[in-house]
């Protein structure tokens, strides 16, 4: 789960859900909820660029699972609308970029919170600087 800590993304990891699991699920589908609104925020800024690409073909891209901004910067290549998924990042996905928009992230402490609630063991990690 991503969250944030003073600033900064900081990636939290549960292991061993036993406990209840409704908090935590009604969290995570939100969140995952965000991810998608993001992606499409992404995508009709990309749009209003003149690239043609659609919510549809990024999930194709993407196939099961989580879709975020490393499929939307695959698409692009793959459009040929730049030259290496690199290339997409820095003009498009990266923080500051034209087609940014920031991740919703919840509190560190409320995601450990969640995870403990769930019977879970956690461990922290740090994230790269533009997640």
């Amino acid at each position: 789960m991503s969250t944030n800590d003073k600033g900064q993304t900081v990636h939290l990891l549960g292991y061993f859900l036993e406990g209840p699991l409704d908090k935590l699920e009604s969290e995570l589908v939100k969140l995952r909820a965000a991810r998608n609104e993001r992606n499409s925020k992404i995508i009709g800024k990309l749009q209003q660029f003149g690239f043609k690409v659609t919510d549809q073909d990024l999930e194709a891209i993407a196939g099961r699972g989580s879709v975020g901004r490393p499929h939307i910067a695959r698409l692009l290549f793959e459009r040929r609308y730049v030259q290496s998924m690199k290339e997409a990042f820095d003009r498009f996905l990266a923080v500051g970029a034209q087609a940014y928009f920031p991740k919703e992230e919840i509190p560190l402490r409320d995601g450990i919170d969640l995870l403990h609630g769930a019977g879970a063991v956690t461990s922290v990690g740090a994230s790269a600087p533009d997640e």
